[in-house]
């Protein structure tokens, strides 16, 4: 790019002088060009492997996920995705040499072949449930050479969900939560945020959605809201509707946590999009350095938490509950989400 600029000369100036202020004039020029934008590009140093992603199919959500990937893990030199995908499918039937690679799983069924491939070495697991991770290192004593390294969940940080609880609700005192076999490793985590926020909570346990009839009655007469946990005991759409049916009944609040139980019925939740999530594994892949093979393999895999995230409201009812919803908290959206 050349920048022309015609400037009309004072011949009654000093030349010296005039000299020092072209000389300024070119360098202020120069500092503005180099300071333009210019396509994000991956120029990653050799010894660091492409990012190999592994999904179940190409439909969605994973295409979401595919699409902020790419959106923010730019492009290479020669303008190619500087990554490859292939369908737990292709891995299946295809001899693939992972060493070659860092390698992330999508989704659940991805992150349980890998798991389970005799062939797989360390990866990250990414676009699936905390408590899947947890079913996984269950079972597993000593996960070798299979090392889970990372774990990008789709859950939101219990904090944020309360927080959000807290600002809709500044006079909300006490919670009801129901813990299935899954979720009930996170009651003593919750417990403690929640009394960070105030809150008291009144909980009940349960083995799977046919004991929902004996204990939701007790702990939504005793609540001013309701919030919501991802148990498979609890996803039935028969647990749902019953769920939400029975605290409208009652004009409690219930919080979920993704777009689709605001649609249900919920009153509010904050999620992450496949495309955000996809945007922030890109990010952090972009930005990473190769292990050596002298780095230490981690007994357990690091929980990331969604960092880019939105809200979703259920204006109708809230209006007939009789709530305001103007002091829900700012989000973060993914760059590819922002108005």
């Amino acid at each position: 790019m050349t920048a022309i600029f015609f400037v009309r000369a004072n011949r009654s100036l000093p030349s010296a002088w005039f000299r020092r202020w072209r000389y300024r004039l070119i360098r202020a020029v120069i500092l503005v060009l180099f300071s333009l934008e210019v396509p994000a590009q991956v120029n990653l140093p050799d010894s660091v492997p492409p990012v190999l992603l592994v999904v179940p199919d190409k439909n969605a959500p994973y295409s979401g996920f595919l699409d902020g990937f790419s959106e923010c893990f730019g492009s290479s030199v020669d303008g190619r995705p500087p990554y490859d995908v292939k369908t737990v499918d292709q891995v299946a039937a295809e001899p693939t040499s992972f060493e070659s690679y860092r390698v992330v799983a999508v989704g659940t069924g991805a992150t349980r072949l890998l798991f389970d491939h005799p062939d797989s070495p360390s990866f990250s697991a990414s676009l699936l449930p905390a408590v899947v991770i947890r079913e996984l290192l269950s079972g597993e004593a000593d996960p070798g050479p299979r090392s889970l390294e990372t774990a990008f969940v789709i859950d939101q940080p219990i904090s944020r969900r309360l927080f959000l609880i807290r600002s809709l609700l500044p006079e909300a005192s006490t919670l009801s939560v129901v813990f299935g076999p899954e979720s009930a490793s996170i009651e003593d985590e919750l417990t403690r945020e929640a009394k960070a926020l105030g809150f008291a909570l009144n909980t009940a346990s349960i083995k799977s959605g046919d004991d929902l009839l004996q204990v939701v009655k007790p702990l939504l007469d005793n609540s001013d809201a309701m919030l919501l946990l991802y148990d498979p005991a609890l996803t039935s759409p028969r647990a749902i509707r019953f769920l939400l049916y029975s605290a409208y009944r009652r004009q409690v609040p219930v919080f979920g946590y993704s777009e689709g139980y605001v649609k249900a019925g919920a009153i509010a939740a904050v999620h992450s999009s496949p495309e955000a999530l996809g945007c922030q594994v890109a990010e952090h892949f972009s930005r990473q350095s190769v292990l050596t093979s002298g780095t230490p393999v981690q007994e357990r895999p690091l929980f990331i938490f969604p960092f880019y995230y939105q809200y979703s409201l259920n204006e109708t009812v809230a209006q007939s509950l009789g709530l305001s919803l103007s002091l829900v908290p700012p989000g973060n959206p993914a760059p590819e989400e922002k108005p």
